[in-house]
């Protein structure tokens, strides 16, 4: 391994799923197809098929979600052959955290799956369906929110050059 290994730039000759290696059978969304993802600590994932004994990639090297991942997103696991086939992820999240009286966590658990895009198979997370039994049902404007845990739903469309940025509370 050439550089510092979170920066995505590696020794192509050298292998780049090292520490923390995974490997789950995921369908592919909207297709009776399966695949197999194999990724590492660092983010990095290949796609293909697996025997039993030898994993062979179709698509490999692929960051997921490279904003996440790195530094701050670290490690995922999953928790798989569940009941109703879902794949559940859990990543270590590496925070920065300052005048907290912790510095690291867990990220909350996300259901994974497999879409096909115009570059190819990519990963997919979204927090699991439970998470819905936490809600309390009331919608409230950030301004008037007096609790300890917040859930926002925001969109946009993404446009090269600009920069969202959501503020609560100074943070």
């Amino acid at each position: 391994l050439e550089g510092d290994p979170f920066s995505g730039r590696y020794d192509p000759g050298h292998r780049y799923l090292y520490e923390c290696p995974e490997c789950v059978e995921l369908k592919v969304e909207g297709e009776d197809a399966r695949r197999w993802v194999v990724w590492s600590a660092s983010g990095m994932y290949a796609v293909g098929q697996f025997d039993g004994t030898g994993f062979r990639p179709e698509e490999e090297r692929i960051w997921f979600e490279p904003e996440l991942m790195g530094r701050r997103y670290y490690a995922a696991q999953t928790f798989s052959q569940t009941p109703d086939g879902r794949a559940v992820l859990m990543a270590w999240l590496t925070l920065s955290t300052t005048n907290a009286p912790f510095t690291q966590g867990l990220s909350i658990p996300q259901e994974l799956g497999l879409r096909r895009t115009e570059e190819g198979l990519r990963l997919t997370r979204r927090p699991v369906a439970e998470y819905a039994a936490l809600r309390d049902g009331g919608a409230k404007a950030p301004r008037d929110f007096e609790g300890e845990l917040l859930e926002a739903r925001v969109s946009g469309l993404p446009r090269k050059g600009v920069r969202a940025v959501l503020n609560l509370r100074g943070v």
